[in-house]
């Protein structure tokens, strides 16, 4: 499958350097979310290095407006990942499990919303998560969820074979747009 990365320059010097990259380490704000993915991939993909995933666009990222969003140089790296070396989940419904909320439909969410602060909570919240992966869950509810789902992979180590393209850019400098 083609995807795309943005990495910074220090990780585009390690991918030449080792001929793989890895993410970095898990971020402190949202450690449970982070571990709970590398559970995912290694309930999966067979071979799951257990190293945490470089995160990676199913679509091409349109430059001209993702470029703005970060300060300084990065790197969009276009790559083919062989089946088997990553999960795709929709990005939106990510954000969900980022959060400690449950993914649900609306009809869902109206009958969550007296029971999310009882103490099945977590157990509930840990149960809708893997929706994240069915790229079908979302049509169930369009108005809800929104029309199309923007789809996100997360890949056990990129490797430089696959790589297929490089695009360098600078972001603008804080204070700018």
């Amino acid at each position: 499958m083609r995807l795309w990365t943005f990495q910074v320059p220090e990780a585009l010097v390690t991918l030449n350097r080792e001929g793989i990259l890895y993410g970095p380490p898990e971020q402190a704000e949202y450690p449970e979310a982070y571990k709970w993915m590398k559970e995912q991939m290694g309930s999966r993909l067979p071979s799951f290095s257990g190293l945490n995933p470089v995160w990676a666009w199913v679509v091409k990222p349109d430059l001209r407006r993702d470029r703005w969003l970060w300060e300084g140089i990065w790197h969009c790296i276009e790559f083919e990942a062989p089946e088997g070396s990553f999960l795709v989940s929709e990005y939106d419904a990510w954000h969900n499990v980022l959060n400690g909320f449950a993914y649900h439909t609306e009809a869902e969410f109206e009958s969550w919303d007296a029971r999310w602060k009882s103490p099945a909570y977590r157990e509930e919240c840990l149960r809708t998560w893997p929706r994240v992966f069915d790229l079908d869950f979302w049509k169930q509810d369009p108005e809800w969820f929104g029309e199309d789902p923007v789809l996100q992979a997360t890949v056990d180590g990129l490797r430089l074979e696959w790589v297929t393209g490089i695009r360098s850019f600078v972001g603008p400098k804080k204070g700018r747009s």
